[in-house]
């Protein structure tokens, strides 16, 4: 019995202990608004990573090609995984170790062929949805590479998810956008079901993409600006917000222009800090990818610092990881956390991280 007490009062000593939560949480129109601020929720719970792979593709040569950018990212169940590789217009299918397995799709414009591939996702049969985003149609492929279908879709989107009931849901670019929407609903025989997730009013001219991935039956929209991820259900009923207030997250910067000639075109406002991916832990805890540009002001492209924000299965706010420069989230499966690095500054690569919960 006084074991027990002894234990009962340590707990509540470390209680005690905990910084007060910065956040609040709000219900609105039936809707739940959790207001994360810069403090964990519970800071007595926090992740870690150990890298356990790391795929360099510097000396990855497949068909006389040397991987271009790395633009997407699906996994195969066995722990292989699938890379956009959109300057080729291919797709790769690479193991653990790094060997290319197969490599399907090209440049054309036949059935399974690119104009201009970008995003990818996997089935769970391991089928692999490729969106082309030019010519406006999904290519579908087995696993192992055999051409399947196409679906042609109206929109000019960047971003594609499938659902478990392969559904697919296609994210528009925020300068592209051709409606009042940002996200399209497909059922898995290429049907337009409807419009989803209503734009913000200052997205329009925002030069970054919608992220979009599924879990439970509901699918999630992660804005790139402001800090904000959208739960709705399979009908596109809004039903949670997750929100966090992050230091680094600020207004977009006023449009870019180009001009050519006597043309002045407009291409988008620059965002300091951006969201650019989410991925669900087989716990249910979400994890965020955010990017960062390392100075203020700076205009060029160049290397950006990457984190992870990790947030409970109802949404609050438990951990940050510090990512190595430009990593983006790939997917999680098995409690590995898989990340990938586009290119451009340094060759494409993909790290495989196992996560350790304390």
């Amino acid at each position: 019995m006084k074991a027990l007490l002894f234990f009962v009062l340590l707990l509540l000593a470390a209680c005690s202990s905990q910084p007060e939560w910065d956040g609040y949480v709000e219900e609105i129109d039936g809707i739940l608004y959790i207001h994360n601020g810069s403090l964990p929720y519970d800071d007595r719970f926090s992740f870690d990573l150990s890298i356990i792979g790391e795929i360099d593709t510097e000396h990855i040569i497949y068909e006389d090609l040397p991987i271009g950018v790395i633009n997407a990212f699906a996994l195969h169940t066995d722990g292989s995984f699938y890379v956009s590789d959109s300057q080729n217009n291919r797709i790769l299918h690479i193991d653990p170790e790094g060997t290319v397995i197969n490599s399907f799709g090209q440049k054309g414009e036949g059935p399974g062929e690119f104009d201009s591939l970008f995003d990818i996702d996997s089935d769970s049969d391991n089928n692999v949805y490729a969106l082309d985003y030019m010519r406006r149609r999904i290519s579908i492929f087995d696993a192992n590479g055999n051409f399947i279908q196409t679906i042609p879709v109206e929109e000019m989107g960047l971003r594609l998810t499938v659902a478990e009931n392969n559904t697919i849901y296609i994210g528009t670019f925020g300068i592209m956008q051709q409606s009042d929407y940002l996200i399209t609903k497909y059922d898995s025989d290429g049907s337009r079901i409807q419009e989803l997730v209503e734009s913000p009013e200052d997205f329009g001219n925002v030069f970054s993409l919608i992220n979009i991935t599924t879990n439970d039956d509901a699918f999630y929209c992660a804005f790139p600006y402001p800090y904000r991820i959208e739960r709705y259900d399979q009908d596109g009923n809004l039903k949670h917000v997750i929100l966090r207030d992050h230091p680094e997250f600020k207004s977009p910067s006023p449009p870019e222009t180009q001009t050519d000639g006597e043309r002045t075109i407009i291409i988008g406002s620059r965002l300091q800090s951006e969201i650019n991916g989410v991925a669900f832990h087989d716990d249910g805890y979400l994890f965020v990818g955010i990017r960062k540009e390392k100075e203020t002001g700076v205009t060029e492209p160049g290397p950006r610092k990457s984190e992870i924000d990790i947030f409970s299965p109802d949404g609050y706010y438990l951990s940050s990881i510090q990512l190595p420069d430009d990593h983006s989230i790939g997917g999680i499966l098995n409690n590995v956390l898989y990340t990938f690095v586009m290119g451009g500054h340094t060759f494409p690569s993909v790290s495989m991280w196992d996560i350790n919960s304390k």
